[in-house]
This record gives C-alpha cells, sequence and structure tokens, in this order.
C-alpha cells in the first residue's frame, strides 16, 4: 500500500487534472512602498554655514529614506514578477 505521507500529494494530482482554467492574481505591493517620498527641509533662515549645513543634512536624510523604498518597491516589484513568471512556465509546461 502507498505510504501515509504520499497521499496528500496523490490526491492532489488527481484533482489538478479536474481544473479547467487557472487566474493568476499577483499579490499586492504594500502601501508604504508604494507612496510618494517627501522630503522637506526648513527654509534657510540665514545664509551662514550651519543653517546651509542644517538644510543640506535634512535633504540628505530625506534621499536616504526615498532611495530605501524605491529599492524595496523594485525588489517586491521584481520578486513579484518571478514568482508570476515561474507560475506560468510551470502551467505551460504542464500542457
Amino acid at each position: 500500500m502507498y505510504a501515509r505521507n504520499s497521499l496528500p500529494p496523490l490526491i492532489a494530482l488527481f484533482l489538478t487534472g479536474c481544473a479547467t482554467q487557472l487566474t493568476l492574481i499577483s499579490p499586492p505591493i504594500p502601501n508604504e512602498l508604494v507612496s510618494r517620498c517627501t522630503i522637506t527641509v526648513d527654509p534657510l533662515t540665514s545664509g551662514d554655514q550651519y543653517d546651509v549645513a542644517r538644510a543640506l543634512a535634512q535633504s540628505q536624510k530625506g534621499y536616504r529614506e526615498c532611495k530605501a523604498k524605491h529599492d524595496a518597491l523594485i525588489n517586491a516589484i521584481e520578486t513579484r514578477e518571478q514568482v508570476i513568471q515561474s507560475i506560468k512556465n510551470q502551467m505551460s509546461s504542464k500542457k
């Protein structure tokens, strides 16, 4: 007889023969990644080097945060596309 652990894959194999159509729904991208970057820099109150350095530090911090978010968005999109393509390849090879 069949081993107890081999029964679920066997059932799944039989049930896949009954499926007529597969609809791919892409996983959603997290909301925190699809919001636009907002970099706010306090206006210069004077022209001295300390005021300019403060504004520069604020803009650099905002840029780094935005870049990290953008990189995470690109990674999420690439991963989603790889998963969808993998599923499509597996489905086309079964035909």
